[in-house]
C-alpha cells in the first residue's frame, strides 16, 4: 500500500505562463522552500530524464529524476532509496479558462516505511506540507513577475 500527498493552488496566470515558469529550474532557487532546495541541476526549463540534486531539510541531500513533462500539464520526476522509500511527484496543470491555472500536487510513496502506518501517515502529512509550501513559494513568485 502507498500513502499519497496531495496539495493545490489556483492562480490567475495562463496555463502555459505558469507552466514554462514551473519548469524553469533556473528560478527554482526563487521560490522553492527551504525544506527542498535546489542544488544542481540544468539551467533552463527541465526536460524528461533530467537530473537534479536537492537538499531536503537539514542534512539530506538526494538525487531526482524527471521522468515527464507532458505539454502544459504535468510534470513528474522520481526520488528515494528503493526498497526504502521513493516518491514520484507530480503537478498536474489545469486550465481555468479566464480564471487562470489549477495546480495540483500529487506525491505517492512506495516501499518499506509508506507501508508502516504510523510513519506512513507522517510521510504524507509531511510532504504534503512541503507540497503546499512549494505551490504557495511559485504563486508568490509568478505573481510578483
Amino acid at each position: 500500500m502507498s500513502v499519497i500527498a496531495r496539495a493545490q493552488i489556483e492562480l490567475p496566470q495562463p496555463i502555459s505562463n505558469a507552466f514554462a515558469q514551473f519548469t524553469d529550474y533556473s528560478t527554482w532557487s526563487a521560490w522553492m522552500p527551504a525544506s527542498f532546495r535546489p542544488l544542481r541541476g540544468p539551467r533552463r526549463a527541465l526536460r524528461a530524464g533530467d537530473r537534479l540534486l536537492v537538499r531536503m531539510g537539514p542534512g539530506l541531500v538526494t538525487r531526482l529524476e524527471v521522468l515527464r513533462l507532458q505539454g502544459d500539464r504535468e510534470i513528474c520526476w522520481r526520488g528515494g532509496v528503493p526498497g526504502l522509500i521513493v516518491g514520484e511527484h507530480s503537478f498536474f496543470f489545469d486550465d481555468l479558462g479566464e480564471d487562470g491555472t489549477r495546480i495540483r500536487s500529487e506525491e505517492p510513496f512506495r516501499g518499506l516505511l509508506p507501508r508502516i502506518s504510523p510513519i506512513g501517515q507522517a510521510i504524507a502529512q509531511q510532504a504534503g506540507a512541503v507540497g503546499e509550501a512549494m505551490l504557495r513559494g511559485f504563486r508568490d513568485f509568478a505573481q510578483s513577475r
